[in-house]
């Protein structure tokens, strides 16, 4: 197998495996909120979950971090090399954009999982 085909099945089973862990995320604040949507924009409420709700919280923005943003890293690398000899600016205009969004967002869960 080369390097290629390596990389084309590294890149699809890292969106395969964030399926379940973007569920996991879903879930994990929900329990920590009891499944209060309100609480999610309203921080008087976040703030009373106490404890066990912190931790819940904190594991489902680790899960969201491993199910929405750094799955898409070896994605982005991997359309990048496909697609960029067909059309290399385009490619590397969305390939940046994709790139910020994958550091911009998983910088923000770290954050939120750190608060």
């Amino acid at each position: 197998m080369n390097d290629h085909q390596s990389f084309q099945r590294f890149a699809a089973l890292a969106a395969i495996i964030s399926f379940p862990l973007a569920l996991g995320s879903i879930v994990l604040p929900g329990m920590a909120m009891d499944f209060n949507m309100e609480a999610s924009t309203n921080p008087a409420l976040l703030l009373s979950v106490g404890a066990d709700g912190a931790n819940l919280w904190r594991w489902g923005m680790i899960l969201d971090m491993f199910s929405y943003y750094l799955p898409f890293l070896p994605i982005a690398l991997f359309l990048w090399g496909w697609l960029g000899p067909r059309n290399p600016d385009w490619v590397r205009f969305y390939t940046f954009c994709g790139l910020g969004y994958i550091l911009i967002g998983a910088t923000g869960a770290v954050i939120l999982a750190a608060i």
